[in-house]
């Protein structure tokens, strides 16, 4: 219930006529409420809409900010409030170009990297942490020209230190950089999920896999962003009353078979999306990390697709990238 429907349910009238000094607190809390009802803050307070438009302005050259989406992670109550990961997709300006207009010899992932440097004690002052990040070196799979440079996930504590760690002066002037350094990135929400994989799993002794790691050659995160199809469609048009989720689950199921396991690939971080803050019309579902002990093994592995029913992971998929990355940092890596 809004502050001006609390305030209102407060001024119903009593079942037996009123007396005076009812008539008055009556008409003073229904005037209350109406002051309340736009925006439902308290007078010297910001609303929603205020704050939104503060910390978003304009959008930034680099992306579209979801502002409904913004909207609903400032309306969190601080008791709802909790963890969540955001996943960064990242492509980098062969220049960087600030936005003052400053002259740089940087290129833009030096921009980027000044940009981090700057950023992450302020991350671990709020409690928040980088998880994941990777390099790009191969791009598999997209339907668009979006070449990816990085991938990164940080944890946060809750809604309200992210959202604060955007007023701070010091993150302010960070942010200079990543706008003088990225050309376009996407911002996805994840909520943390539970480790569904057996305790240990990825305890894995690489070097000793079929396909080990090389001394120039070490083990590859492979990373995939699904957005799922409401309904699957199969390219030879049979019918089916599959999600495209589970049609892609049937693809996951056939790799299992498989038993790649014993070429040392193992699951490492997936999330379930839930929308964005700089995103695109694309509706993202599902963000995962396979880990593979050698490029070696992964063509492997990718040379069974057919197999293992890559038409059903077709079917399932709207939209997706694939890409081969080489973590710099992993805390879902192999143990």
């Amino acid at each position: 219930m809004t502050l001006a429907e609390r305030i209102r349910a407060r001024a119903v009238l009593p079942k037996r006529a009123p007396n005076r000094v009812q008539l008055r607190k009556i008409s003073l809390l229904l005037i209350l409420s109406s002051l309340f009802a736009c925006g439902d803050t308290v007078p010297g307070t910001e609303s929603i809409d205020e704050r939104l438009a503060r910390l978003f302005p304009e959008d930034p050259t680099f992306g579209i900010v979801d502002r409904d989406r913004v909207r609903e992670m400032m309306a969190v109550p601080p008791e709802e409030d909790g963890p969540f990961f955001l996943v960064n997709f990242i492509a980098y300006r062969e220049r960087a170009a600030y936005p003052d207009g400053r002259p740089s010899e940087l290129t833009g992932a030096e921009a980027d990297a000044l940009y981090g440097h700057a950023v992450l004690p302020i991350l671990l002052q709020i409690g928040a942490r980088p998880v994941f990040v990777a390099l790009v070196e191969t791009i598999l799979n997209r339907d668009d020209d979006v070449a990816w440079d990085q991938i990164a996930v940080v944890r946060y504590p809750s809604r309200a230190a992210f959202l604060g760690m955007l007023e701070r002066d010091d993150f302010k002037a960070a942010a200079e950089h990543k706008e003088a350094g990225v050309e376009t990135t996407l911002v996805l929400v994840a909520e943390p999920t539970a480790d569904v994989w057996p305790e240990g799993l990825r305890q894995v002794d690489v070097a000793a896999t079929p396909y080990p790691p090389g001394t120039d050659e070490p083990p590859v995160a492979i990373i995939h962003l699904y957005a799922y199809r409401e309904r699957a469609e199969y390219p030879d048009g049979r019918a089916t009353d599959l999600s495209g989720r589970e049609a892609v689950d049937l693809y996951s199921q056939g790799r299992a078979d498989q038993d790649v396991q014993n070429l040392g690939v193992r699951p490492g971080l997936w999330l379930e999306l839930d929308g964005g803050i700089l995103t695109d019309p694309r509706s993202w579902n599902e963000f995962r990390v396979n880990l593979f002990p050698s490029r070696e093994a992964f063509w492997v592995v990718a040379g069974s697709a057919a197999e293992a029913g890559i038409e059903h992971r077709a079917a399932g998929l709207a939209h997706a990238y694939s890409l081969i990355t080489r973590p710099v940092l992993n805390e879902f890596g192999y143990e």
